[in-house]
């Protein structure tokens, strides 16, 4: 499957999965405090499979070019969990896969600041190996069978930018089933191609490249995308960062902070 089906495929299932269309995201905005963005090396440990494996033939083919130092490619790989109204939600995570056939599948590799050595040490149990087959990639999970995984994404230059308002949906309840408890909620990011930007949950709004005063300055600040790897420098001081993988089509419909994909909001 190519990236820009992938992709396709991914946009419809998590907007039936939040349960509105693409014009409705953006309207129950939340601050993305508390969300995948980290602070500390040592947040977000969740593994989602790994585990201490024995060298194996990976297949590794030898037309994935290495990129990034030891890193080939950057894929996805599937979890399931509960969505809005308690709904069946599919869920995508990005897997770093390195040039000597070991890979990591904690979604926060690249923003840990970490080398591949250093990682390992403190993060034994996100490590694997991965193979290649007939085009396809996989890891090894924790029984040893094979989990397949979907598309291949490289690096953004130093300088990339991006441009619009994308959001994040989660959330829980019971109305899927029935019931009458409904859980949702909405982290969103705006971002300007001068480099600003805007977190969620605000009162002033953003012309053009004109951000108000009405945005404090906790929520506004300035961003930098290179690599695997997305910095938030807010105005008011503080910095966060987090691993950030982008789709292929241009201009961005999906990009994945950690395991949190963020959809741009259609203008249509």
């Amino acid at each position: 499957m190519t990236n820009s089906k992938f992709v396709a495929l991914v946009l419809t299932l998590l907007l039936l999965e939040s349960g509105c269309d693409q014009d409705d995201q953006g309207t129950r905005a939340t601050s993305i405090d508390g969300g995948t963005l980290v602070e500390q090396p040592t947040a977000g440990d969740a593994v989602r499979d790994g585990g201490a494996l024995a060298p194996a033939d990976r297949g590794i083919d030898a037309s994935v070019a290495a990129v990034g130092g030891e890193l080939v490619t950057v894929s996805l790989q599937t979890s399931t969990g509960v969505g809005v109204g308690g709904s069946f939600a599919l869920a995508f995570s990005p897997v770093f896969l390195l040039s000597d056939g070991t890979a990591t599948t904690d979604d926060q590799y690249s923003a840990r600041g970490l080398s591949p050595e250093q990682h390992r040490e403190r993060y034994p149990e996100s490590w694997t190996h991965w193979t290649e087959k007939d085009g396809e990639l996989s890891v090894e999970g924790k029984q040893g069978a094979p989990i397949k995984l979907y598309g291949r994404y490289g690096p953004m230059p130093a300088g990339f930018s991006l441009s619009g308002t994308y959001s994040y949906s989660s959330g829980g309840g019971t109305t899927a089933y029935g019931g009458d408890i409904l859980i949702t909620a909405q982290q969103t990011l705006q971002f300007f191609d001068d480099g600003r930007f805007v977190t969620g949950g605000f009162s002033g709004v953003a012309v053009g490249q004109m951000i108000t005063v009405d945005i404090p300055p906790e929520q506004r600040g300035r961003y930098t995308i290179e690599g695997f790897r997305l910095t938030l420098r807010f105005d008011a001081g503080s910095e966060r960062v987090s691993s950030i993988v982008v789709s292929d089509e241009r201009p961005v419909k999906v990009f994945w902070l950690g395991a949190q994909a963020y959809l741009t909001k259609s203008k249509s």
